[in-house]
């Protein structure tokens, strides 16, 4: 577990805060407000920028007015980033990338004047995306060594350490870091004792390798011409479960047809060269690589279906070969968006489904915007949904910080178990040595069983003192536990599902003079599990507790996660275009690209579907999606200027129905 690393190196709160934000933001259970696609990155929004741009200047996609909004979207975002550079470095670059943005900018302005229909490309689009290309390597270089500052002396200001975090992600995502084989291999560091920000940063970015991978191929038993659609790649066909090819089999590909077991249809296992960052990056990419060279035998066989299996096999270059699976996330339980069919959402619905399925992230993306679309948005429409969604964003992410806490604390306690049995098999080694020591009655048995015995009482006045905290920490975290779910009740093992999320709200705001007991005796137990459970939790509780201490502060995120979310709709749209009528199916940041577009619309659909529960309810008639938009969006302009007056404070704000059909979010 991280927690035993993080320990055993003894990281600091701050230490242990990057680490786990990083992580959280490259997770792609992660909500749409806490991934590293929904950061406000000066990076991701330069990658858009300067892809627009060249894209514009080779065919003329995107086209003028889309790309002007593209561009417009990617500054809001990129002025939100600002404070990060002038703290963590880089910010003589940083200008530099927004004088290009503001020139591209200004020369839409002029060039959208022009009488001339239709519009030719903006002429100063490749000049502009090669000057953004030219800083973006520097631009790379100055926040990997943010790390470098975030480590030794983390800002004060929990929202600046916020967005430095979120830019570093971005980065990692950029580059195709793995979530789950970053922890892996940060784990594999932190257990070894202390470390140095150096070898931190060695981990987030290792040097690309190339690795060996295998797959296994459904549907045939040869591809024809394989080696010139996939370069270096070796295949052998699977006969009564045994690999045969042209040339020998290596003993390793054995294993694998015998690891994979029998089928029932034919397969055969191909094996090719992948450069990436880590295993699991390599495993993405391979798997993408060849489901495009397998477009191409899909076009000449169209009767034939051909499926990459799950499992997988990857050799590195020291020789050493892992097996894995590519699989999705289950559960015992599922339920349905509503419990009755609301047929304006099923087309979404659908079209989210098959993007989740897609291979080919630019299609994926396309195909979220095609779920938003059957809703009846439209493109100019986009800042419309975008403000539906950062309100949205706004209830999911204080609803996430209960879990978070309550789990993060009993993550620790399970910490706790852990110290309390490495002991107790100490004591049971130093046991046994003495039982077998004294056997023998030589004076070396005697002296071995004499510093056994020594031992063994050493590790049970440890054992001992391991138990005491581990009892004391059990019962603290059950009374605290109990003193919150006094304020705020939750089903029996479900600490993600409130049934008061008003009174949560209350614990996380500022204290008042009138507050009941109950109330404050759940804050302080808040309170309590914070500092018992620290890093990353603790460090969120904070940053929650900052924004809705500070009206503007929290006015400001909200108005951010709405220039965030408009951004990626912007984007989406150009990927739909480039997508669906050029037939382009990679691209800059189009990983990132599917996952922000995949979250929008399960976000859209969430808020929707309850605004649809509501309405069935209650008999009446369904507003169309379109007004319901609007009417969100109405609600988050008037609660950026209520945020924003003289005198605001967030006691009124009721963000359990702040995305619903009443009026009772403010009171």
């Amino acid at each position: 577990m991280l927690l035993h690393a993080f320990e055993t190196s003894q990281l600091t709160e701050a230490q242990c805060g990057l680490l786990g934000r990083v992580l959280q933001a490259l997770g792609t259970q992660a909500l749409a407000g806490e991934h590293a696609s929904a950061s406000n990155s000066a990076l991701l929004a330069l990658t858009r920028a300067r892809a627009g741009l060249a894209g514009s200047a080779a065919d003329g996609q995107p086209q003028p007015e889309l790309l002007q909004r593209v561009i417009r979207s990617a500054l809001a975002c990129l002025r939100q980033a600002e404070g990060a550079f002038q703290h963590g470095g880089g910010h003589t670059l940083f200008q530099q990338a927004e004088t290009f943005l503001t020139a591209a900018d200004a020369d839409l302005t002029t060039h959208l004047r022009t009488r001339r229909r239709p519009l030719p490309p903006l002429p100063s689009a490749g000049q502009l995306a090669a000057g953004l290309d030219a800083l973006f390597p520097p631009l790379v270089t100055a926040v990997q060594d943010w790390v470098v500052r975030l480590w030794s002396q983390p800002p004060a200001d929990y929202m600046l350490q916020d967005t430095m975090h979120g830019e570093l992600a971005v980065l990692l995502a950029l580059q195709g870091r793995d979530e789950e084989r970053l922890a892996i291999d940060l784990r594999s560091l932190l257990t070894r004792g202390s470390v140095r920000v150096e070898q931190i940063m060695d981990v987030l970015w290792p040097a690309p390798q190339q690795r060996v991978l295998t797959l296994l191929v459904q549907g045939a038993r040869k591809l024809m011409n394989l080696e010139e659609l996939l370069p270096g790649s070796r295949q052998w066909g699977l006969v009564d479960h045994q690999p045969v090819g042209d040339s020998g089999t290596p003993q390793t590909v054995t294993d694998f047809a015998r690891w994979v077991g029998p089928l029932r249809s034919h397969a055969l296992i191909v094996q090719f060269p992948v450069t990436a960052a880590d295993i699991l990056s390599a495993v993405v990419l391979g798997r993408r690589e060849l489901s495009e060279a397998l477009d191409q035998y899909a076009a000449g066989e169209r009767l034939v279906e051909l499926r990459i299996a799950e499992p997988w096999m990857i050799r590195t270059a020291n020789g050493k070969s892992q097996r894995g699976t590519s699989t999705t996330p289950t559960a015992k339980q599922v339920y349905p968006l509503t419990k009755h069919q609301p047929h304006e959402l099923l087309p979404a619905m659908r079209a989210v489904s098959l993007a989740r399925r897609v291979d080919a992230p630019m299609t994926s993306a396309a195909l979220c915007w095609s779920a938003l679309e059957s809703t009846g948005l439209i493109p100019k429409q986009a800042g419309l949904l975008a403000k539906a969604c950062a309100l949205q964003t706004l209830r999911q992410q204080i609803i996430s910080l209960h879990p978070l806490l309550v789990m993060g604390a009993r993550a620790r306690l399970s910490q706790h178990q852990i110290k309390v049995e490495a002991a107790r098999g100490q004591l049971k080694r130093h046991e046994r040595a003495v039982h077998d020591s004294s056997r023998s009655v030589s004076p070396s048995a005697l002296a071995a069983a004499a510093q056994h015995r020594q031992l063994a009482s050493q590790a049970a006045a440890v054992l001992a003192r391991e138990e005491a905290a581990h009892l004391a920490a059990k019962e603290n975290v059950r009374a605290w536990e109990d003193a919150l779910r006094q304020y705020v009740p939750t089903p029996p093992q479900q600490e993600d599902y409130l049934l008061d999320i008003g009174c949560w709200l209350q614990i996380l705001t500022p204290p008042r003079a009138n507050d009941s007991a109950q109330l404050r005796a759940a804050r302080d137990a808040v309170d309590s599990l914070s500092a018992f459970t620290g890093g990353h939790s603790s460090t969120r509780l904070n940053l929650w507790r900052t924004r809705l201490a500070d009206p503007s502060a929290l006015a400001h995120y909200v108005q951010h996660q709405q220039e965030v979310y408009e951004a990626t709709l912007h984007w989406l749209y150009v990927t739909r275009n480039l997508a669906f009528h050029r037939g382009q199916f990679a691209g800059p940041a189009d990983v990132m690209s599917a996952h922000a577009g995949r979250a929008l619309v399960d976000m859209t659909l969430e808020f929707l579907g309850n605004w649809r529960v509501l309405e069935h309810s209650a008999g009446s008639a369904a507003l169309p999606a379109t007004d319901v938009y609007k009417a969100l969006a109405t609600r988050h302009d008037q609660l950026i200027s209520r945020l924003v007056a003289s005198g605001a404070t967030s006691h009124r704000l009721r963000v359990d129905h702040i995305t619903g059909p009443d009026e009772t979010w403010w009171i």
